[in-house]
């Protein structure tokens, strides 16, 4: 876990997930239809909303250091993640680590009531014969 939290709170603040979504966005347009724009912009909201509030759970000093990192891996003088992950997790404390894992809780959560079920070219749902034999 102590290495997850770091990953999670660069990619969620490094703006990862929106360049994912510019490619699910082309990937729409040339192959099997996704989840429908309303719905899209209800997740990207989720993240923004989370990247947000972990931002604000960080101190303002462990918020300067996690920002450095991540410019650091925005502007390619640090291409390796495992070693941005290790700054991020020895600069912020350990009440700020579970502060983040509790935005993404709540990220991960509203983007699960906003899934459409049965999304086309989805995944199963878990537990409804989606296991492999």
């Amino acid at each position: 876990m102590k290495l997850s939290l770091p990953v999670l709170a660069a990619v969620l603040a490094a703006g990862l997930p929106l360049s994912a979504c510019a490619q699910q966005s082309n990937a729409q347009e040339n192959g099997p239809p996704g989840p429908p724009p309303e719905v899209r912009a209800q997740m990207q909201k989720a993240r923004d909303d989370a990247k947000a509030a972990a931002f604000n759970d960080l101190s303002a000093a462990d918020r300067a250091k996690v920002q450095s990192v991540i410019d650091q891996l925005n502007n390619g003088q640090l291409t390796d993640l495992r070693a941005a992950a290790q700054q991020i997790d020895a600069a912020i404390t350990p009440a700020e680590q579970k502060a983040v894992l509790g935005e993404r809780d709540k990220m991960m959560q509203t983007m699960r009531a906003h899934m459409p079920a049965g999304t086309p070219g989805g995944p199963p749902p878990e537990g409804r014969g989606g296991e492999r034999r």
